[in-house]
C-alpha cells in the first residue's frame, strides 16, 4: 500500500512540471524520492496537494536535509533543479545587473584615467611612477572586468547553482580562480599607487612621514606577493580548486576563508593608515584653515572606498555559508573551494557581487582625484572668468628666485615652497597673459 501510494504521489506531484517544461525536467534521483515520501507523509499536506507541498517550509526543510545527507552532490542538485521546476519557482537570472556595474564603473574608470594622462600632457608635467602603477591597474580591472563577464556569467554567474550543467559549474570555478588572483593583484596595485603618489608630495627625506610611507610600501608589496602565492597554491593539486565541488575527488586546500578575511583585514587597515598618513601632516602645516580643509578634502576621498570595503566586509562573513555560490558568490574571491554545497544554508547575497566590484572600479577613481586638481581648477577657473586675457601681454618670461619654507620640526615632510614667474612685454595680441 505504502508502494502503490508512493508511485501516485510521484505521478500527480511531478505531471504538471514536466507538462509545463515540454518534458525537459530529469527524473527525480532514488534518494530524493525517498526523502519527499517521507517528507509528505510526516505532514499535513495532501499527496494531492501540489501548493501545500511546495509552501510547506517545515516539509521541505526536512526535504532539502535528508537529501542532503542521502545524496550525493551531484545527486542534490538535481533534485534541488526537479522540485525548483516541479514549485514552479521564479527562473533568477541577474546577470544583467552585474553587467550593467561591471561595464558601466569600469568606463567612469576609464575617464580617469584619460583626464589624469590629459592633464600629464596639457601641462607637460611628464609621468611619475604611480601614473605608470595605476595605468596597470587600470589594464587589470579591464581583465578582471572581461573574466568576470565572458567566464563566470556565461557559466552561471547570477543563476542558482542547481540550474546550471555539471560543465558550468566546473568552468565557473576555474575562472574564479583565475579573477580571484587578478583581484589580489589590483587591490595592492591601487595602494601602491597612492603611496607612490605621497612619496612625490612628502619629499623630505629622512623624515617620519616617509619612513610611515615606506613602511606602508613594503606592507602592499609583502601582501601583493603573499595573497598571489597562496591563491596560486592554495589547492593541491592546483585543479582541485574547480574540481572538488562534487566531494568526489581527492586533495587539499587551504582555510580560503580564512584567507579571505585577512585580505579584507590587511586592506581595510591599509585604507586607514593610508588616509591617516597626509592629515596628519597637514595640521603641521602653517596654511589658512580653508585651504587645510581643501587640501584635507583632496587626501580623504580614498575615505569612501574605506567605506565601501567595510560594507563589503558584512558580505564576506556570509560567503562561506552559501550552499548556492554561483547566484550568491563574489566573482572576486576564493570561496567554494573551501565550501561544502551539501552542508549549507542558503541566502541571497548577490549584493557583495556588486559591492566588490564597485570597491575596486571607485579606488581608482580616488587614486585619480588628487592628481587632477591642476586640471580641475583650470576648468573652474576658466568658468569664472578668472583667468587674464591672453592679448593683454606678450613678449618673454622671467623667473624670479623661488624660496623654501621649511617647518620648525624636523619630521614635517611638505615643503611650502613658492615660485613667482612674470610676464612682461608690449601689448599686442600675440602674448600670453600669466602672473
Amino acid at each position: 500500500m505504502d508502494l502503490l501510494w508512493f508511485v501516485i504521489l510521484i505521478v500527480l506531484f511531478f505531471k504538471p512540471a514536466r507538462s509545463a517544461q515540454n518534458a525537459t525536467t530529469p527524473p527525480l534521483p532514488d534518494c530524493a524520492q525517498q526523502c519527499l515520501s517521507t517528507a509528505i507523509s510526516n505532514s499535513t499536506c495532501s499527496p494531492t496537494d501540489q501548493e501545500c507541498v511546495c509552501s510547506d517550509t517545515s516539509l521541505t526543510g526536512y526535504f532539502v536535509r535528508c537529501a542532503t545527507n542521502d545524496c550525493t552532490t551531484r545527486e542534490l542538485l538535481v533534485s534541488l533543479n526537479v522540485t525548483s521546476m516541479s514549485c514552479g519557482d521564479p527562473i533568477r537570472d541577474r546577470r544583467q545587473e552585474y553587467y550593467t556595474v561591471a561595464v558601466g564603473f569600469t568606463i567612469v574608470s576609464g575617464i580617469f584615467i584619460g583626464l589624469r594622462l590629459l592633464q600629464r600632457l596639457i601641462f607637460r608635467s611628464g609621468f611619475y611612477m604611480d601614473d605608470y602603477i595605476i595605468a596597470l591597474a587600470f589594464c587589470i580591472t579591464i581583465t578582471t572586468s572581461s573574466v568576470n563577464i565572458y567566464g563566470m556569467a556565461a557559466n552561471g554567474l547570477g543563476r542558482d547553482v542547481w540550474t546550471l550543467s555539471f560543465d558550468q559549474i566546473t568552468n565557473f570555478l576555474r575562472f574564479l580562480y583565475v579573477a580571484a588572483l587578478l583581484y589580489y593583484i589590483e587591490v595592492f596595485l591601487v595602494k601602491l599607487a597612492i603611496l607612490a603618489f605621497y612619496l612625490r608630495i612628502f619629499k623630505m627625506p629622512g623624515t617620519l612621514i616617509r619612513r610611515l610611507i615606506w613602511a606602508a610600501i613594503v606592507v602592499a608589496i609583502l601582501g601583493l606577493i603573499s595573497f598571489v602565492i597562496a591563491g596560486i597554491f592554495g589547492c593541491r593539486p592546483i585543479y582541485f580548486y574547480w574540481e572538488r565541488w562534487d566531494n568526489t575527488k581527492e586533495g587539499q586546500c587551504l582555510d580560503i576563508n580564512g584567507l579571505m578575511w585577512s585580505n579584507a583585514a590587511i586592506s581595510i587597515t591599509l585604507d586607514f593608515w593610508m588616509l591617516g598618513l597626509p592629515l596628519w601632516q597637514l595640521r603641521q602645516l602653517q596654511l589658512h584653515w580653508k585651504q587645510k580643509v581643501g587640501v584635507g578634502m583632496m587626501f580623504s576621498v580614498g575615505a569612501f572606498v574605506t567605506a565601501v570595503s567595510i560594507v563589503r566586509l558584512q558580505y564576506l562573513v556570509l560567503f562561506g555559508k552559501t550552499a548556492n555560490p554561483t547566484c550568491k558568490i563574489h566573482p572576486l574571491f576564493f570561496l567554494l573551494a573551501s565550501i561544502n554545497l551539501t552542508k549549507r544554508e542558503t541566502g541571497d547575497h548577490f549584493a557583495t557581487v556588486l559591492w566588490s566590484t564597485i570597491e575596486m572600479k571607485v579606488a581608482i577613481w580616488c587614486a585619480c582625484m588628487p592628481n587632477l586638481r591642476l586640471l580641475v581648477g583650470s576648468a573652474f577657473s576658466s568658468v569664472l572668468g578668472s583667468t587674464v586675457n591672453p592679448s593683454q601681454h606678450s613678449g618673454s618670461s622671467i623667473r624670479l628666485n623661488s624660496y623654501t619654507h621649511h617647518p620648525p620640526d624636523s619630521s614635517a615632510g611638505i615643503l611650502h615652497s613658492r615660485s613667482f614667474e612674470v610676464e612682461y612685454g608690449s601689448h599686442d595680441a600675440s602674448g600670453p597673459g600669466r602672473v
